[in-house]
């Protein structure tokens, strides 16, 4: 089967969902990405959290991910000594020799009663494998499939100690192989190709301004456990089976898509002169001022130890989509060679801050917020790459009949404390390629400034009226759009701070928002974080002035559905119209080749004129009779 990019249709976000996932993005683009909260999540719940692990389930599952709008992915993968090999599966591949100890079972009936959960079967007339839900006894044949028994004998172990745990081998129809043993179902080739492809050719099919994002990955590394010992704790590898050249995980991404990773050396390379990489690009690539503070050296170069870049310089700027580094490591692979990975792996805990939170039932936040209204000073609350992992006191989703609400609550509270979610329980007893609802709703309440339905006019209303925003008391401080023509004060940032915001004296329309109406040292402007928004309206909830809604600098007044900050005269980025919007939205990669194609160009146009000058000297001389040496073109 392919194992491309190709997540379910329900998982895609459509309608109002699809304008909330774009100008959400737009606006914490200029942020830098180490205080841009994103859903994150860990495969190994929401993938294999039922303990199967097949190359099907996990291309969909990882897709659909993806598609919803998690950002941040935490892997834990294997090293198969065996197969000399990365894989998901937390058990190596049964050997050639345990194989042989198996017995054969054929029996139809017995093939048509077994658990789904530990089978995969193809259909060898189709291209793609049957859905689960469609297997049934007609789907099985003996001419397809042999079902393989076998008991791991520890022959160490005495007649009267208990059964040892039975591996189950499936061959299907085109070769794959599934092994079962103790709790886990695996093909032999659930393996890292299946992470490489569906992020490769996700870039490649949103390779766009309006659907290209940055992913971050973490990497768990493990060694696989012996299927003659699930239970134990796995060997270390001797030295000689450890990852090599080739196998090297760094060496893995950079086969595959090497261009597209932002690596420890960029980072390294861009602080060292903001005047040649994060300043040296258009405005609205650069990141908004207030969450670091370069140097300046004695010839006005500015630079920084701790800052980073933001989105839209990384994908318009860049065109790099990846950011890797190393999660846990097991004592096992502690002679792995990360140094050889150093250029392309962040280091543990580099890219990930964890935060611990405490909850009640409902999904309140006890403790672990970053939001203190008193305090509006970034390096005092310093939120960077904050993640919650858990919430400690809080239940989650046991099945699927259980109520979402507590979950997107404790979400949507995680997000506003400047604290991206974490989903590292496989919600409701059920992974995310069989169904989709608890991930979608953690995924979509991790959006933090539209009401719900907001914004509307996405809908179907063409009316130029209803094209801007206005954060609402009424709505906890979401923002609903609203009449451009009417009058509301508006939100002012003070200075270049984050957290501290003032208000208008008198009311205005959206067109004169931005006409110094603002008290003298802010200006019109808008949250671009959960935690600026929250500070916001935290600010109208206590001003003197009984505030209870105010316009923010974001209209689609320029194309419906394009939000845009700027003031009413702003431009939209993107074209509404289909045939303009597929010129509009070429990322640096294209644009890239354009400019090589036009300094190959040039570069030819010097050569062939460097010729044409060299012949002409040739000639000359020739005429004259001089000798010369000929210069290759």
């Amino acid at each position: 089967m392919s194992k491309s990019y190709n997540p379910d249709n329900d998982s895609v976000p459509t309608g109002v969902w699809s304008s909330v996932a774009l100008s959400q993005r737009d606006l914490a683009g200029q942020v830098p990405i180490n205080f841009a909260t994103r859903p994150a999540v860990s495969l190994s719940a929401a993938c294999f959290g039922q303990g199967k692990y097949d190359d099907e389930g996990a291309t969909t599952c990882l897709s659909n991910l993806i598609a919803l709008g998690f950002r941040k992915l935490e892997a834990d993968v294997f090293w198969d000594t065996g197969k000399q090999a990365w894989g998901f599966c937390p058990l190596s591949s049964p050997t050639s020799a345990e194989s042989s100890q198996s017995s054969f079972t054929t029996s139809l009936s017995s093939l048509a009663s077994m658990s789904l959960s530990s089978v995969i079967l193809h259909d060898s007339t189709s291209n793609e494998l049957m859905a689960r839900s469609q297997l049934s006894s007609s789907a099985f044949s003996t001419s397809k499939t042999t079902v393989l028994t076998s008991t791991l004998v520890d022959t160490n172990s005495s007649a009267t100690e208990s059964p040892q745990p039975t591996s189950t081998l499936v061959l299907t129809s085109n070769s794959s192989t599934v092994y079962g043993i103790s709790d886990y179902n695996c093909t032999t080739t659930v393996d890292m190709s299946i992470l490489t492809s569906v992020l490769q050719s996700y870039f490649q099919l949103t390779a766009d301004t309006v659907h290209a994002s940055v992913l971050y990955l973490t990497l768990n590394m493990h060694a696989a456990a012996s299927v003659s010992s699930p239970t134990s704790p796995a060997h270390e590898p001797a030295s000689t089976d450890m990852p090599q050249d080739q196998n090297l995980i760094g060496n893995i991404f950079r086969a595959s898509m090497e261009s597209s990773i932002y690596t420890p050396t960029d980072l390294r390379h861009d602080r060292s002169n903001l005047n040649a990489s994060w300043y040296a690009t258009a405005k609205l690539r650069q990141p908004v001022s207030g969450y670091f503070f370069p140097d300046v050296s004695d010839d006005d170069t500015y630079s920084t130890e701790d800052g980073w870049p933001c989105e839209t310089y990384l994908l318009l700027s860049r065109a790099q989509r990846l950011l890797i580094s190393w999660g846990t490591i097991d004592p096992q692979m502690k002679a792995y060679n990360f140094s050889a990975d150093d250029d392309t792996i962040f280091p543990t805990r580099q890219i990930e801050e964890v935060r611990t939170v405490t909850a009640n039932a409902a999904g309140g936040i006890k403790s672990g917020c970053f939001f203190d209204k008193q305090e509006t000073n970034v390096s005092a609350m310093n939120s960077s790459w904050a993640l919650a992992t858990k919430a400690t006191g809080f239940v989650y989703p046991q099945s699927l009949s259980s109520s979402l609400y507590p979950l997107t609550n404790l979400t949507s509270n995680i997000t506003n404390c400047g604290i991206s979610p974490f989903v590292n329980h496989t919600l409701a007893n059920s992974v995310a390629n069989k169904n989709i609802s608890a991930y979608q709703a953690v995924a979509y309440s991790s959006y933090w400034a539209w009401a719900n339905g907001e914004p509307r006019n996405i809908t179907g209303s063409t009316s130029v009226i209803f094209r801007c925003a206005l954060l609402d008391t009424n709505n906890n401080g979401r923002w609903r759009v609203e009449d451009c023509s009417r009058r509301y004060r508006t939100a002012c940032r003070v200075g270049t701070s984050r957290y501290e915001w003032e208000f208008s004296s008198y009311s205005v329309d959206f067109n004169s928002a931005s006409s110094n109406i603002c008290p003298a040292n802010t200006s019109f402007d808008i949250p671009r974080t959960a935690l600026e928004n929250r500070h916001l309206y935290s600010a109208m909830l206590n001003s003197k002035q009984d505030i209870d809604a105010v316009w923010v600098d974001f209209n689609s007044l320029d194309a419906q559905g394009c939000w845009v900050t700027g003031g009413a005269n702003a431009s939209c980025p993107y074209e509404s119209d289909d045939t303009q919007l597929k010129d509009r939205t070429i990322l640096v990669p294209t644009i890239a080749a354009i400019i090589v194609l036009i300094i190959t160009a040039l570069l030819l146009f010097v050569k062939c004129n460097k010729s044409r000058r060299a012949s002409k000297r040739i000639k000359r001389r020739n005429n004259f009779g001089w000798d010369y040496e000929g210069v290759p073109s």
